[in-house]
Protein backbone atom coordinates (compact mmCIF):
# COMPACT_ATOMS: atom_id res chain seq x y z
CA UNK A 1 0.00 0.00 0.00
CA UNK A 2 1.31 3.27 -0.82
CA UNK A 3 2.14 5.88 1.99
CA UNK A 4 -1.03 7.18 3.29
CA UNK A 5 -3.53 4.60 2.22
CA UNK A 6 -6.97 4.11 3.88
CA UNK A 7 -7.98 0.96 4.55
CA UNK A 8 -11.97 -0.19 4.71
CA UNK A 9 -12.67 -3.35 6.97
CA UNK A 10 -16.10 -3.50 6.34
CA UNK A 11 -18.30 -6.81 5.26
CA UNK A 12 -21.16 -4.34 3.34
CA UNK A 13 -20.18 -3.84 -0.34
CA UNK A 14 -23.21 -1.36 -0.90
CA UNK A 15 -21.39 0.60 2.30
CA UNK A 16 -17.88 0.53 0.94
CA UNK A 17 -19.18 1.81 -2.37
CA UNK A 18 -21.15 4.26 -0.64
CA UNK A 19 -18.00 5.55 1.11
CA UNK A 20 -16.00 5.97 -2.46
CA UNK A 21 -18.69 7.93 -3.80
CA UNK A 22 -18.35 9.88 -0.43
CA UNK A 23 -14.62 10.05 -0.45
CA UNK A 24 -14.40 11.56 -4.37
CA UNK A 25 -17.12 13.97 -3.06
CA UNK A 26 -14.80 14.66 -0.49
CA UNK A 27 -11.83 15.01 -2.68
CA UNK A 28 -9.97 12.53 -1.19
CA UNK A 29 -7.08 11.09 -3.51
CA UNK A 30 -5.50 8.82 -1.13
CA UNK A 31 -5.58 5.49 -2.05
CA UNK A 32 -8.47 3.34 -0.41
CA UNK A 33 -7.99 -0.43 -0.09
CA UNK A 34 -11.22 -2.84 0.71
CA UNK A 35 -10.88 -5.98 3.22
CA UNK A 36 -14.31 -7.49 3.93
CA UNK A 37 -12.57 -9.85 6.50
CA UNK A 38 -11.36 -8.13 9.74
CA UNK A 39 -9.15 -11.31 10.10
CA UNK A 40 -7.67 -11.80 6.83
CA UNK A 41 -6.97 -7.16 7.43
CA UNK A 42 -5.58 -8.18 10.96
CA UNK A 43 -3.24 -10.91 9.48
CA UNK A 44 -2.36 -8.64 6.67
CA UNK A 45 -1.39 -6.04 8.68
CA UNK A 46 0.66 -8.00 10.74
CA UNK A 47 2.35 -10.12 8.64
CA UNK A 48 3.40 -7.14 5.96
CA UNK A 49 4.79 -3.74 7.55
CA UNK A 50 4.44 -2.06 3.83
CA UNK A 51 0.53 -2.52 4.60
CA UNK A 52 1.17 -0.85 7.96
CA UNK A 53 1.00 3.14 6.57
CA UNK A 54 -2.91 3.07 6.48
CA UNK A 55 -5.75 5.21 8.76
CA UNK A 56 -8.35 2.13 9.07
CA UNK A 57 -11.78 2.60 9.05
CA UNK A 58 -13.75 -0.09 10.48
CA UNK A 59 -17.15 -1.14 10.82
CA UNK A 60 -18.11 -2.09 14.17
CA UNK A 61 -20.81 -5.18 13.24
CA UNK A 62 -19.21 -7.88 10.87
CA UNK A 63 -19.33 -11.63 10.88
CA UNK A 64 -16.69 -13.69 12.44
CA UNK A 65 -14.28 -11.05 13.90
CA UNK A 66 -16.21 -8.21 15.05
CA UNK A 67 -14.93 -4.28 15.03
CA UNK A 68 -14.24 -4.45 18.54
CA UNK A 69 -12.36 -7.64 18.74
CA UNK A 70 -10.34 -6.47 15.69
CA UNK A 71 -9.40 -3.08 18.04
CA UNK A 72 -8.44 -5.36 21.00
CA UNK A 73 -6.05 -7.84 18.85
CA UNK A 74 -4.58 -4.99 16.48
CA UNK A 75 -3.75 -2.86 19.91
CA UNK A 76 -1.98 -6.22 21.07
CA UNK A 77 0.10 -6.70 18.57
CA UNK A 78 3.28 -5.48 17.94
CA UNK A 79 4.08 -3.67 15.14
CA UNK A 80 0.68 -2.36 14.22
CA UNK A 81 -1.03 -1.03 17.55
CA UNK A 82 -0.10 2.64 16.39
CA UNK A 83 -2.25 2.23 13.24
CA UNK A 84 -5.31 4.80 13.93
CA UNK A 85 -9.04 3.23 13.66
CA UNK A 86 -11.97 5.11 13.05
CA UNK A 87 -15.01 3.08 13.70
CA UNK A 88 -17.37 4.03 11.12
CA UNK A 89 -20.71 2.60 12.02
CA UNK A 90 -24.48 2.40 12.01
CA UNK A 91 -24.70 2.43 15.80
CA UNK A 92 -25.16 5.28 18.13
CA UNK A 93 -25.30 3.33 21.51
CA UNK A 94 -23.48 4.82 24.22
CA UNK A 95 -22.25 0.88 25.09
CA UNK A 96 -20.92 0.95 21.63
CA UNK A 97 -19.08 3.77 21.75
CA UNK A 98 -17.49 2.80 25.19
CA UNK A 99 -16.96 -0.27 24.22
CA UNK A 100 -15.21 0.76 20.97
CA UNK A 101 -12.82 3.59 22.88
CA UNK A 102 -12.32 1.09 25.47
CA UNK A 103 -10.52 -0.93 22.99
CA UNK A 104 -8.47 1.64 21.43
CA UNK A 105 -10.55 3.38 18.37
CA UNK A 106 -9.22 6.74 17.93
CA UNK A 107 -12.45 7.89 16.61
CA UNK A 108 -15.86 7.00 16.18
CA UNK A 109 -18.07 8.07 13.91
CA UNK A 110 -21.87 7.64 13.69
CA UNK A 111 -22.53 6.62 9.66
CA UNK A 112 -24.34 9.71 8.29
CA UNK A 113 -27.84 8.62 6.41
CA UNK A 114 -27.24 11.06 3.21
CA UNK A 115 -24.39 10.77 0.83
CA UNK A 116 -23.73 14.50 0.99
CA UNK A 117 -23.60 14.10 4.98
CA UNK A 118 -20.80 11.45 4.39
CA UNK A 119 -18.84 13.27 1.72
CA UNK A 120 -18.74 16.07 4.92
CA UNK A 121 -17.48 13.02 7.58
CA UNK A 122 -15.03 12.02 4.68
CA UNK A 123 -13.68 15.46 4.20
CA UNK A 124 -13.11 16.01 7.68
CA UNK A 125 -11.05 12.52 8.39
CA UNK A 126 -8.91 13.56 5.07
CA UNK A 127 -8.06 17.16 6.81
CA UNK A 128 -7.69 15.54 10.68
CA UNK A 129 -5.34 12.49 9.59
CA UNK A 130 -4.07 12.91 6.12
CA UNK A 131 -3.72 16.65 5.88
CA UNK A 132 -1.76 17.28 9.04
CA UNK A 133 -0.11 14.84 8.62
CA UNK A 134 -0.77 12.30 11.63
CA UNK A 135 -0.47 8.85 10.06
CA UNK A 136 3.60 7.54 10.29
CA UNK A 137 5.59 7.98 7.74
Amino acid sequence: MNPHSLLIIDDNEDDVLLFRRAASRAGLTNPIVWMADAREALDKLIAAPEFRRVLIVLDLNMPGLSGVEFLRLLRASEGVAHIPVVVLTGSDAQRDIDSCYAAGASSFIRKPLTLDRLAAAVGQLRDYWFNLSFLPS
